[in-house]
């Protein structure tokens, strides 16, 4: 699939350390494959094969772009199976007030002590050479994957840091996710991130910046 976030890695999916994002891909293929979806993903690439072309990601051109999986390469974690082909809006008016500066600041921190050395300092990951997705900027937050705030937070609170998921204090996860707010152009607010109500949020993640 385009996009350097999107390489797929599924060698070490099914390891013992990796039951949940094991899981979580099952739920994806199973969700695909009940809304009749599944064959229009893989049919680009049984095409390639019965030609005896390898796939990469430089080939396939927008028609078959038409599903966006975003993946932690270094640990083949699935984060959000999305329909790109929907007609979404690319650019949104204002930025909704999600955090407090304090905890940005605090996440801050926190994220340079836990994070950063998979996805990069500035957020930009594997752009910069490192092992993990960027977790800012317009591809990662794009309309068309459909991404809402408790997507990306289950993911960060639960599935990370890589080497120990879970790990973090529910402070730490509120904490790092209203960093990766801010990065993405999210305004602070008067009214602290809450980690019961990040869970379920469905305010979209967007990129507010430059």
């Amino acid at each position: 699939m385009p996009g350097e976030h999107m390489l797929w890695n599924l060698v070490a999916l099914y390891g013992p350390q990796s039951q949940d994002a094991a899981n979580l891909f099952d739920r994806g293929l199973y969700e695909l494959h009940s809304k009749g979806q599944l064959q229009r993903l893989i049919e680009p690439y049984g095409q390639a094969a019965a030609a005896g072309v390898e796939p990469s990601s430089a080939s396939w051109g927008g028609a078959h772009a038409q599903y966006a999986v975003a993946w932690d390469t270094n640990d083949g974690r699935l984060i959000k199976v999305a329909d790109s082909g929907a007609k979404t809006k690319s650019k949104h008016t204002k930025a909704a007030a999600l955090y407090t500066e304090d905890q940005a600041t605090k996440g801050a921190l926190a994220y340079y002590q836990n994070c950063a050395m998979c996805h990069a300092p500035l957020l930009d990951g594997q752009s910069a050479g490192y092992s993990g997705p960027a977790l800012k900027g317009s591809e990662f937050a794009d309309p068309s994957y459909d991404f809402h705030l408790s997507d990306i937070f289950n993911f960060v609170a639960k599935l990370m840091p890589a080497a120990t998921p879970g790990s973090l204090t529910h402070e730490q996860d509120v904490e790092i996710m209203a960093f990766i707010l801010k990065q993405n152009g999210y305004p602070a607010g008067s009214k602290e991130l809450v980690y019961e109500e990040a869970e379920k949020s469905k305010v979209p993640i967007r990129y507010y910046g430059k």
